[in-house]
């Protein structure tokens, strides 16, 4: 299985962010772990802005039957965490959504969480996306990987 996310290590840009992602509320760690830079945060329930970190680079999925994407991720407490993923047309219009709760299956252990989408009718690419609300206790993750499955 080919890893569809390029950089997913995270390797940093001039700015110190890394190249294909974009987000809000998440620190980019200065740790790493087997070459992948780890990203944190820790929320309370009454924060105002939802932290997340979303893959910018469109991926196809034309002819594909499910894309399967997640994290290498641990949490003290996490009431909301979410995997996203959006599919879209060949002009770009949004077909659909789907979510997928992952905080109910997070423990302090490092695991792997990842959660499986079947590509909708119509869909020619797909945008990956993690979200976190509520209260986030000391929540890490590295690795971002996708690949596409039957």
């Amino acid at each position: 299985m080919k890893n569809l996310i390029l950089n997913p290590r995270r390797i940093p840009d001039r700015n110190n962010a890394p190249k294909y992602f974009t987000s809000s509320g998440i620190n980019f760690d200065h740790c790493w772990i087997n070459g992948f830079r780890t990203c944190s945060l820790t929320r309370e329930d009454t924060d105002k802005e939802d932290p997340f970190e979303a893959y910018s680079q469109a991926i196809p999925v034309q002819g594909q039957r499910a894309i399967k994407w997640g994290y290498h991720i641990r949490a003290v407490e996490a009431q909301n965490v979410i995997l996203t993923a959006r599919f879209y047309d060949e002009t770009g219009v949004l077909l659909h959504t789907l979510k997928q709760p992952i905080a109910n299956w997070l423990t302090p252990e490092w695991q792997w969480r990842l959660a499986r989408f079947p590509i909708p009718p119509g869909a020619q690419t797909a945008r990956l996306s993690i979200e976190f609300s509520g209260k986030i206790t000391a929540c890490t993750f590295y690795g971002p990987t996708a690949f596409y499955c039957k």
